[in-house]
Protein backbone atom coordinates (compact mmCIF):
# COMPACT_ATOMS: atom_id res chain seq x y z
CA UNK A 1 0.00 0.00 0.00
CA UNK A 2 1.03 3.57 -0.62
CA UNK A 3 -0.40 7.08 -0.45
CA UNK A 4 -2.00 9.53 -2.88
CA UNK A 5 -1.64 13.14 -1.74
CA UNK A 6 -3.29 16.28 -3.07
CA UNK A 7 -0.92 19.16 -2.43
CA UNK A 8 -0.27 22.81 -3.25
CA UNK A 9 3.18 24.36 -2.99
CA UNK A 10 3.59 28.12 -2.92
CA UNK A 11 5.80 28.38 -6.01
CA UNK A 12 5.43 25.02 -7.78
CA UNK A 13 1.62 25.07 -7.71
CA UNK A 14 -0.88 22.21 -7.50
CA UNK A 15 0.41 18.66 -7.52
CA UNK A 16 -0.75 15.11 -6.97
CA UNK A 17 1.84 12.89 -5.32
CA UNK A 18 1.90 9.08 -5.19
CA UNK A 19 4.23 7.75 -2.51
CA UNK A 20 5.39 4.13 -2.17
CA UNK A 21 8.42 2.81 -0.30
CA UNK A 22 10.66 2.73 -3.40
CA UNK A 23 8.77 4.97 -5.83
CA UNK A 24 7.41 8.51 -5.88
CA UNK A 25 5.33 10.07 -8.64
CA UNK A 26 4.64 13.80 -8.76
CA UNK A 27 2.06 15.18 -11.22
CA UNK A 28 2.26 18.97 -11.45
CA UNK A 29 -0.92 20.23 -13.08
CA UNK A 30 0.21 23.88 -13.18
CA UNK A 31 3.58 23.39 -14.86
CA UNK A 32 2.38 20.41 -16.87
CA UNK A 33 5.04 17.84 -16.05
CA UNK A 34 5.09 14.44 -14.34
CA UNK A 35 8.14 13.24 -12.43
CA UNK A 36 8.74 9.62 -11.43
CA UNK A 37 11.51 8.64 -9.01
CA UNK A 38 12.33 4.94 -8.95
CA UNK A 39 14.91 3.64 -6.48
CA UNK A 40 15.31 0.10 -7.95
CA UNK A 41 16.19 1.45 -11.40
CA UNK A 42 18.18 4.38 -10.04
CA UNK A 43 16.46 6.81 -12.41
CA UNK A 44 14.20 9.83 -12.46
CA UNK A 45 11.89 10.05 -15.47
CA UNK A 46 10.24 13.35 -16.36
CA UNK A 47 7.66 13.84 -19.10
CA UNK A 48 5.34 16.58 -20.28
CA UNK A 49 1.95 15.59 -21.73
CA UNK A 50 1.40 19.05 -23.18
CA UNK A 51 4.64 19.10 -25.12
CA UNK A 52 4.88 15.34 -25.71
CA UNK A 53 8.48 15.35 -24.45
CA UNK A 54 10.39 13.25 -21.93
CA UNK A 55 13.86 12.91 -20.39
CA UNK A 56 15.68 10.67 -17.90
CA UNK A 57 18.13 11.70 -15.15
CA UNK A 58 20.19 9.35 -12.94
CA UNK A 59 18.83 9.38 -9.41
CA UNK A 60 22.26 10.03 -7.88
CA UNK A 61 22.79 13.09 -10.11
CA UNK A 62 19.33 14.58 -9.85
CA UNK A 63 20.17 17.06 -7.10
CA UNK A 64 22.81 18.92 -9.06
CA UNK A 65 21.00 18.85 -12.40
CA UNK A 66 17.34 19.44 -11.61
CA UNK A 67 16.42 19.73 -7.94
CA UNK A 68 18.58 22.77 -7.34
CA UNK A 69 16.77 24.53 -10.18
CA UNK A 70 13.27 23.48 -9.15
CA UNK A 71 13.77 24.60 -5.53
CA UNK A 72 12.30 27.97 -6.35
CA UNK A 73 11.07 28.30 -2.76
CA UNK A 74 14.42 29.69 -1.75
CA UNK A 75 12.93 31.91 0.95
CA UNK A 76 11.47 28.88 2.72
CA UNK A 77 13.27 28.49 6.07
CA UNK A 78 14.57 24.99 5.34
CA UNK A 79 17.99 25.82 6.75
CA UNK A 80 16.80 26.92 10.20
CA UNK A 81 17.13 24.69 13.29
CA UNK A 82 13.91 22.79 13.99
CA UNK A 83 12.62 21.23 17.22
CA UNK A 84 9.64 18.97 17.90
CA UNK A 85 6.58 20.72 19.29
CA UNK A 86 2.91 20.05 20.00
CA UNK A 87 -0.05 21.42 18.05
CA UNK A 88 -3.52 20.19 17.01
CA UNK A 89 -3.75 17.58 14.27
CA UNK A 90 -4.32 19.26 10.88
CA UNK A 91 -8.00 18.88 10.03
CA UNK A 92 -7.30 17.75 6.46
CA UNK A 93 -4.90 15.06 7.69
CA UNK A 94 -6.94 13.41 10.42
CA UNK A 95 -6.07 9.96 9.05
CA UNK A 96 -2.30 10.55 8.92
CA UNK A 97 -0.27 10.36 12.14
CA UNK A 98 2.58 12.82 12.22
CA UNK A 99 4.83 15.17 14.13
CA UNK A 100 4.91 18.95 14.38
CA UNK A 101 8.18 20.86 14.23
CA UNK A 102 8.87 24.47 15.16
CA UNK A 103 11.73 26.42 13.61
CA UNK A 104 13.89 28.99 15.31
CA UNK A 105 12.20 32.36 15.15
CA UNK A 106 13.45 34.59 12.38
CA UNK A 107 13.39 38.38 12.23
CA UNK A 108 12.92 40.55 9.15
CA UNK A 109 13.99 44.20 9.38
CA UNK A 110 12.18 46.82 7.33
CA UNK A 111 14.05 50.11 7.37
CA UNK A 112 11.49 52.51 5.89
CA UNK A 113 11.78 54.16 2.49
CA UNK A 114 12.96 57.66 1.70
CA UNK A 115 10.60 57.63 -1.27
CA UNK A 116 7.47 57.53 0.86
CA UNK A 117 4.58 55.10 0.45
CA UNK A 118 3.81 52.22 2.73
CA UNK A 119 7.51 51.53 3.35
CA UNK A 120 8.11 55.02 4.73
CA UNK A 121 8.26 55.75 8.42
CA UNK A 122 9.98 54.17 11.40
CA UNK A 123 12.00 51.00 11.19
CA UNK A 124 10.10 47.88 12.12
CA UNK A 125 10.90 44.26 12.82
CA UNK A 126 8.64 41.33 11.96
CA UNK A 127 9.00 38.12 13.97
CA UNK A 128 8.07 35.04 11.98
CA UNK A 129 7.15 31.63 13.37
CA UNK A 130 7.61 28.58 11.15
CA UNK A 131 5.65 25.33 11.63
CA UNK A 132 6.06 22.03 9.77
CA UNK A 133 4.04 18.80 9.93
CA UNK A 134 5.70 15.57 8.72
CA UNK A 135 4.66 11.92 8.80
CA UNK A 136 6.84 8.85 9.20
CA UNK A 137 3.73 6.73 8.50
CA UNK A 138 4.21 7.56 4.82
CA UNK A 139 7.09 5.19 4.11
CA UNK A 140 9.57 6.16 1.41
CA UNK A 141 13.23 5.47 0.71
CA UNK A 142 15.51 8.23 2.12
CA UNK A 143 17.01 9.18 -1.29
CA UNK A 144 13.52 9.77 -2.69
CA UNK A 145 12.40 11.74 0.35
CA UNK A 146 15.55 13.85 0.06
CA UNK A 147 14.80 14.80 -3.55
CA UNK A 148 11.14 15.49 -2.79
CA UNK A 149 12.11 17.82 0.08
CA UNK A 150 14.54 19.65 -2.17
CA UNK A 151 11.89 20.09 -4.84
CA UNK A 152 9.50 21.64 -2.32
CA UNK A 153 12.08 23.68 -0.40
CA UNK A 154 11.45 21.65 2.75
CA UNK A 155 13.88 20.61 5.51
CA UNK A 156 14.51 16.88 5.99
CA UNK A 157 13.33 15.89 9.45
CA UNK A 158 12.83 12.14 9.14
CA UNK A 159 9.28 12.17 7.83
CA UNK A 160 7.42 13.01 4.63
CA UNK A 161 6.49 16.73 4.54
CA UNK A 162 2.77 17.45 4.44
CA UNK A 163 2.18 20.96 5.77
CA UNK A 164 4.34 24.01 6.33
CA UNK A 165 3.38 27.57 7.10
CA UNK A 166 4.90 30.78 8.41
CA UNK A 167 3.07 33.19 10.70
CA UNK A 168 4.06 36.80 11.32
CA UNK A 169 3.57 37.52 15.02
CA UNK A 170 2.84 41.24 14.60
CA UNK A 171 -0.19 40.86 12.34
CA UNK A 172 -1.01 37.15 12.38
CA UNK A 173 -0.63 36.78 8.61
CA UNK A 174 0.09 33.22 7.46
CA UNK A 175 1.96 32.05 4.40
CA UNK A 176 1.44 28.41 3.43
CA UNK A 177 4.54 27.00 1.77
CA UNK A 178 3.11 23.50 1.46
CA UNK A 179 -0.44 22.27 2.01
CA UNK A 180 -1.81 18.74 1.78
CA UNK A 181 -5.57 18.90 1.42
CA UNK A 182 -6.16 15.17 1.07
CA UNK A 183 -4.30 11.93 1.83
CA UNK A 184 -5.62 8.51 0.80
CA UNK A 185 -4.14 5.04 0.98
CA UNK A 186 -3.95 3.39 -2.44
CA UNK A 187 -2.76 0.12 -3.94
CA UNK A 188 0.08 0.02 -6.42
CA UNK A 189 -1.07 -0.12 -10.04
CA UNK A 190 1.58 -0.48 -12.74
CA UNK A 191 -0.61 1.46 -15.18
CA UNK A 192 -0.16 4.63 -13.13
CA UNK A 193 3.62 4.43 -13.59
CA UNK A 194 3.79 3.96 -17.33
CA UNK A 195 6.20 6.35 -19.06
CA UNK A 196 4.91 7.51 -22.46
CA UNK A 197 7.03 7.09 -25.55
CA UNK A 198 7.48 10.79 -26.19
CA UNK A 199 10.30 12.51 -28.03
CA UNK A 200 13.48 13.07 -26.02
CA UNK A 201 13.86 16.66 -24.87
CA UNK A 202 16.02 18.75 -22.60
CA UNK A 203 15.19 19.09 -18.93
CA UNK A 204 14.24 22.73 -19.52
CA UNK A 205 11.79 21.84 -22.31
CA UNK A 206 10.17 19.04 -20.32
CA UNK A 207 9.86 20.89 -17.01
CA UNK A 208 8.47 24.19 -18.24
CA UNK A 209 5.22 25.22 -19.85
CA UNK A 210 4.23 28.17 -22.01
CA UNK A 211 2.17 29.51 -19.11
CA UNK A 212 5.09 29.66 -16.65
CA UNK A 213 8.43 31.41 -17.10
CA UNK A 214 9.68 30.81 -13.53
CA UNK A 215 11.86 27.81 -14.29
CA UNK A 216 13.03 29.19 -17.63
CA UNK A 217 14.49 32.23 -15.85
CA UNK A 218 16.43 30.00 -13.48
CA UNK A 219 18.37 28.08 -16.13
Amino acid sequence: MGWRLSQAQLFNGNQKVYVFPTRVKLENSDLGYTLIMDEPSGAVDIFNDRKKLRCRVPLNKFHSSVASTLSVAGECPAGLPWVKTSAPQPKDLANVPGTWYLATESKNLFAGSKYGGYLAGAKRVEHTRHMLFVSSAIEVAPPLNKIFCELQGEPRLGGFPLLQFSRIAENGRRTYWLQTTRADKVRFDQVDWKIPDYKEGSQLDVLTSKESKILEELF
